[in-house]
């Protein structure tokens, strides 16, 4: 309902809260925020989350969970404080390694950002999406061995993820090996063709991962 931006209806359930759990009243002040991010009502959002951290501010995943909506939201210095909390009461989760990571790109702190992911990694290597992120970073550096590292990895783990593909891919044309990338993209293409039409053009992740595909196989 947040999300289709019905908060009136929304907030009109709030009569029922009398009748569910602790647990959902939870959830139900985390959901109650973002409707009113969603209303553009940010003092109002940033009011709610720290209610519900009053409920819970000792949980780690209660922490990570607001931390993410914060980053989300431009709310870094929030952020980072959830974050350390976080991590002053469990310094080997790899969830909290990750977003701190993300904090750190999304401020565009890519030297921070990769040694909060390489700390993730240490702790849970077989992490998709710390792997992803990892081949991204060094796929922005030109660090082609070690995108080929993280994204083989990957790949091993999640056979059908487009971005280990696209990742390859590119190695593969670092290396002069163009027949090989070409095979690569075009099976790439022939995978991202059997997911549906609407979740390609939903996703902004697909729809980068097949654009870039196409076009370095020169289609339009």
């Amino acid at each position: 309902l947040a999300i289709q931006k019905k908060t009136n209806l929304l907030f009109s359930l709030e009569k029922y809260l009398p009748q569910i759990s602790s647990e959902n009243l939870f959830e139900w002040e985390l959901l109650k925020g973002q409707a009113y991010i969603v209303d553009g009502e940010n003092e109002l959002a940033l009011r709610q989350f720290r209610s519900a951290l009053k409920m819970k501010p000792n949980d780690v995943r209660v922490l990570n969970t607001v931390a993410l909506i914060y980053i989300r939201n431009i709310w870094y210095e929030d952020a980072n404080s959830l974050i350390q909390k976080s991590l002053d009461m469990d310094s080997t989760n790899h969830k909290t390694w990750t977003l701190k990571g993300d904090l750190h790109l999304a401020q565009q702190d890519f030297k921070q950002a990769l040694s909060s992911y390489q700390y993730a990694y240490s702790l849970r290597p077989d992490d998709i999406v710390v792997l992803r992120t990892l081949a991204a970073l060094h796929l922005r550096k030109n660090e082609m061995e070690e995108v080929a590292k993280y994204a083989t990895e990957l790949q091993l783990i999640s056979p059908q993820d487009p971005s280990s593909l696209l990742m390859l891919a590119w190695t593969k044309i670092s290396n002069n090996e163009l027949d090989s990338a070409r095979e690569s993209l075009a099976n790439l293409s022939a995978k991202l063709g059997l997911i549906s039409s609407t979740v390609n053009e939903q996703n902004p992740v697909m729809l980068y991962i097949r654009g870039t595909a196409e076009f370095i196989q020169g289609n339009d």
